[in-house]
């Protein structure tokens, strides 16, 4: 197995999990911030301090580049299926990216604006249909691919108590009062 790391000082490294050697690296223009794996292993996409998004192969060479975001990308996420690609950016955007791995080719499907934050987080649906986003101020955006359907909650409340023996559903962060927002 392999993992990656991306990280500030622009580098982008590939790890062998069980001798824990790196395998590769490869150095950016601009400073990496997040990273996901296409599922069939094709692709590393990596979210950079300059809004792109870059593509690179298993080998780490950029196959394909984003650039369709003002700020940050705080996070990239591939569909379970490995059809679409989820980029959140400090622009306060979600873009949805279909994916064609074969040609390298990404081509933006839609866009959710005006977020009322940050996207910090995105996990996908195990059917590949639907997302839940993290905001930086604390909200909870559901998103319905490729139609973009959202509902926002309310900001979470400022302290709350577990019942004995209950569980939470969905459990997305907890924060002290006084955090920083990202």
């Amino acid at each position: 197995q392999i993992a990656a790391t991306a990280s500030s000082d622009r580098s982008v490294r590939l790890w062998d999990l069980a001798t824990s050697v790196m395998e590769g690296s490869v150095t950016l223009k601009s400073p990496a911030l997040c990273a996901d794996f296409h599922p069939n292993g094709s692709h590393l996409a990596v979210g950079c301090l300059d809004g792109s998004v870059l593509v690179l192969s298993p080998n780490l060479q950029q196959v394909h580049s984003i650039r369709d975001n003002s700020k940050q990308v705080q996070v990239v996420r591939f569909s379970p299926d490995g059809k679409v690609l989820a980029v959140g950016s400090d622009d306060a955007t979600v873009s949805l990216y279909s994916v064609t791995p074969v040609s390298s080719t990404y081509t933006r499907i839609t866009v959710c604006k005006n977020l009322p934050g940050s996207a910090i987080q995105v996990d996908w649906s195990a059917d590949s249909q639907s997302l839940v986003v993290s905001l930086s101020t604390y909200h909870i955006v559901y998103i319905k691919s490729p139609e973009v359907t959202k509902v926002i909650l309310p900001p979470p409340i400022s302290h709350f108590t577990l019942v004995p023996g209950s569980w939470a559903t969905l459990l997305v962060g907890i924060w002290p009062k006084d955090s920083a927002k990202f």
